[in-house]
């Protein structure tokens, strides 16, 4: 699975806003403005919750706020219940639909995040992010015929997103269209060098086509980029069987090898 989280969490400033019984220091550590621990966050926004004098739009960017600290702490059931009380109170607040649809895909609820990311695309229809993270969520349910079109209208919208190249060509690989994925990783690499999985992904098909020499070329520099353990181990193991008894068959590289 892949290791990074496809979504920003963004905090929604509040600074501006009148002083009662919150103190301008609630108010700026709930916006994450100087540097709050997540601790801190999660106890200025509760401190501008129960101050009582704010209008609801607002309450609904703050529970907002307050969801996202929690969930960057793990806390996702704590962080669903904010996110619900932030969209009763905002509901055409894009980044709670967002937010609380990648709890639900971090708790393997796919089809109630898709529908959150049908809810966030309607609204706005322009953030090339909201699609790729709704082809994520297909792509981990298995429906890499519906991950394909978000991959592609993403990358419509934002034409240099390497991880919608990455992404996309993951899923034509697990199709059999080791073209297309190869041309994917091809873009991926293009637009960031740095990013380890698609490397591996083209060695996975390189392998599988008896490309021993390319497949050993993208391990090797998988190993420059400071991978993860997991991914950094196996590309340690990949290169002692390459240099070995050759390629795998391929339905063991398009089964298992390909990395979300």
């Amino acid at each position: 699975m892949r290791k990074y989280l496809s979504m920003v969490l963004t905090f929604v400033a509040v600074s501006t806003l009148p002083v009662a019984a919150a103190t301008q220091q609630d108010l700026d550590w709930c916006s994450e403005k100087g540097n709050p621990t997540l601790d801190q966050q999660i106890e200025s926004c509760t401190g501008v919750i129960e101050s009582g004098v704010f209008s609801q739009q607002v309450l609904g960017l703050v529970f907002n706020n307050r969801a996202v600290a929690l969930s960057q702490k793990g806390q996702y059931d704590r962080a669903l219940e904010d996110y619900d009380r932030a969209l009763r109170l905002a509901p055409t607040h894009v980044d709670a639909w967002i937010g609380r649809a990648f709890i639900f895909k971090q708790k393997g609820q796919y089809a109630r995040a898709v529908q959150d990311y049908d809810q966030a695309i309607r609204l706005d229809p322009n953030r090339p992010t909201s699609f790729y993270d709704r082809g994520i969520t297909f792509q981990l349910n298995g429906q890499h015929d519906r991950a394909i079109p978000d991959f592609n209208e993403a990358i419509r919208l934002d034409p240099k997103f390497p991880r919608a190249y990455s992404s996309r060509g993951n899923s034509y690989g697990l199709l059999r269209q080791s073209d297309r994925a190869l041309q994917d990783f091809d873009q991926a690499i293009r637009f960031e060098p740095n990013y380890p999985y698609p490397y591996s992904n083209r060695a996975a098909i390189y392998k599988a086509q008896g490309e021993r020499d390319r497949a050993i070329a993208d391990w090797r520099k998988v190993l420059t980029l400071m991978p993860d353990e997991s991914l950094r181990n196996r590309a340690e193991a990949e290169l002692r069987e390459l240099g070995g008894s050759g390629a795998a068959d391929d339905a063991t590289c398009f089964t298992e090898q390909f990395t979300i």
